[in-house]
């Protein structure tokens, strides 16, 4: 299934970079719903994949918040010209740290969801990074709407959660049909509906917030009021919705009926271009930021020189950019206390280790012969480490320090376990 949508993609949007739609739509209109200024700069986009995702929200306050999942799990906070607020992605004690933090939401009290679908949980937080509450749920993207309920979209179906993440209802199946989906990556709340982006048929479904079914609109190709590959979908506080439109590198504003307003956005790097926006959000002045995921023909990867938030006013005029915050120093190789070396016959293994930095944590891991494949990743960890019932065969401990989620150089130790009588010398 996963190769033939593959395969289509990669036909689709062949399709439209050779300048032909995927439907047979007509020529697209003239530029009047369109900022003066925004032109094609002649790049080519990459064909064949889906995205980096990146997402950006915004709370009732106007403060942005970013992810990044290429960037050690970070999500950041932005005053609303791009300022950077704080960073996110461990909390104390470790366990909240976003091994892929792929979507976010805010609710009305300014709290702030995260989505991992690499774990299969969404983890609330208040502006201050405190956690809240978590519960599982396989999430491509999340919303809240105005009274707190938390929408959750996943390859095929729909989960209505409570405010306190009990299961309220779920809809939706795989298909072609009205209220199924083929592959959708984006949702959004706003009119009392909930609006689904449903990426891989190129259109936007509407529902009742208890999952009836309201409508559609969206053909596949470049025309204005077409899409392609729509990933991103947001509403504003006067109803309107938003649409990143992925693989046409813009972005379309629809009434909440699906009337096309206005459309901005072509491939390129300057201002008011896109190379791949994945995800989009208001704020509660109206304001519009795309988070572009800086993919195209030139840059097969993540390029985080290149990958930014455009702000833009509700009609698309260009206001202002940033791309991520700066890095910051990695944090030196940790010292490692322990007896151990060379031959043991021990089944147990203790190390103790402290860094010269401050406001770090550590992350362990242990790699060697008959080692349970649990510990052979990095996983967040605490002085002293213990480990017990270890097998015979050599083994390499190793630790490293990580600040701001920017982890250091590790350090190591390595012995080897005998069978008791089996000791060697020298």
């Amino acid at each position: 299934m996963r190769v033939a949508v593959a395969a289509t993609l990669t036909l689709c949007l062949s399709a439209l970079a050779l300048g032909g739609e995927a439907s047979g739509a007509p020529p697209e209109p003239p530029s009047s719903v369109r900022p003066a200024g925004v032109v094609d700069d002649g790049i080519q986009p990459l064909i064949g994949f889906e995205p980096v995702p990146r997402s950006v929200a915004t709370d009732p306050a106007g403060t942005v918040y970013v992810s990044n999942p290429q960037g050690n799990g970070q999500v950041q906070r932005f005053t609303a010209g791009g300022t950077l607020l704080a960073r996110w992605g461990h909390f104390g004690a470790g366990r909240e740290y976003f091994p892929y933090p792929r979507d976010l939401a805010t609710d009305p009290a300014g709290n702030l969801y995260v989505a991992e679908s690499s774990i299969g949980r969404i983890r609330v937080f208040t502006p201050g990074g405190t956690l809240i509450r978590e519960w599982p749920a396989s999430a491509l993207d999340i919303a809240v709407d105005a009274a707190g309920y938390v929408y959750a979209i996943g390859p095929d179906n729909l989960q209505k959660f409570a405010p306190d993440g009990s299961l309220v209802g779920q809809w939706g199946s795989s298909g072609s049909g009205d209220g199924q989906f083929g592959e959708p990556w984006g949702i959004a709340t706003g009119s009392g509906n909930v609006y689904v982006a449903d990426t891989y048929r190129d259109r936007i479904e509407v529902f009742t917030a208890d999952g009836s079914f309201v409508g559609a609109w969206g053909t596949a190709g470049k025309g204005l009021g077409q899409l392609a590959f729509p990933y991103g979908i947001a509403t504003d506080p006067a109803g309107n919705v938003y649409v990143a439109d992925t693989a046409n590198d813009r972005v379309q504003k629809f009434t909440p009926a699906g009337a096309l307003i206005a459309a901005w956005g072509s491939l390129g790097r300057r201002p008011g271009h896109f190379l791949l926006p994945t995800s989009i959000a208001t704020d509660p002045a109206g304001n519009v930021y795309v988070a572009d995921a800086a993919q195209g023909a030139h840059n097969a990867g993540f390029d985080s020189g290149i990958a930014r938030i455009q702000k833009f006013t509700p009609n698309g005029q260009f206001i202002t950019e940033w791309r991520g915050a700066p890095a910051l120093p990695r944090p030196g190789r940790p010292r490692i206390f322990s007896r151990l070396r060379g031959e043991t016959t021990r089944r147990t293994a203790v190390f103790r280790f402290r860094s010269k930095q401050s406001g770090v944590f550590f992350q362990c891991l242990m790699t060697g012969r008959r080692v349970p494949r649990k510990l052979r990743s990095w996983r967040p960890c605490v002085t002293p480490k213990r480990y017990a019932g270890l097998r015979p065969g050599p083994k390499t401990f190793q630790v490293r320090a990580v600040k701001e989620l920017e982890p250091g150089r590790a350090a190591e130790r390595r012995w080897r376990i005998v069978k008791r009588g089996r000791r060697r010398s020298g």
